[in-house]
């Protein structure tokens, strides 16, 4: 059923996958310029130029979202739901593991910067804690189904 508590957990990821999409991930900010942290590249705003690609956390950010869009609509298939559930945290795990990877890799690079997070790199996060609710909630529909079974 759509109107379950975890569909609403599940739709707040969606839209927060979506936001990060559009938002800057971070700022590094160089002697001489500050380079932007967009969705899936590197920017330097002066210019316009892509410094550095980081195509990875863009494709595993959208897969994120969908992943989260396919388990709404499994609602029928509970055990399906919790098993995308739990790929989708380790998903964005790896987001966070990517971003150190991908962080590490600009500071060598660019020399001599400094980094400031924007708000968007909290929404991975947030994504995980609302995911680990639904996933919560699944689990209690589930384990409801089969003890209504057991007294059949």
């Amino acid at each position: 059923m759509l109107q379950r508590i975890q569909t609403v957990y599940l739709v707040l990821v969606v839209l927060l996958c979506a936001f990060q999409c559009f938002l800057p991930i971070g700022q590094f900010v160089a002697p001489d310029t500050v380079y932007s942290w967009e969705f899936a590249w590197l920017l330097n705003p002066e210019t316009g130029e892509s410094v550095y690609s980081t195509w990875a956390m863009a494709v595993l950010q959208v897969v994120m979202g969908c992943i989260a869009l396919v388990t709404i609509f499994l609602y029928k298939k509970r055990v399906l739901q919790m098993r995308l559930s739990i790929v989708n945290m380790v998903l964005m795990i790896g987001f966070y593991l990517l971003y150190g990877y991908y962080y590490w890799l600009i500071c060598h690079h660019i020399e001599k910067l400094m980094y400031s997070v924007t708000v968007g790199m909290a929404f991975p996060l947030i994504s995980l804690i609302l995911t680990i609710m639904a996933f919560r909630g699944i689990f209690k529909d589930e384990a409801l189904v089969r003890s209504l079974d057991r007294l059949r």
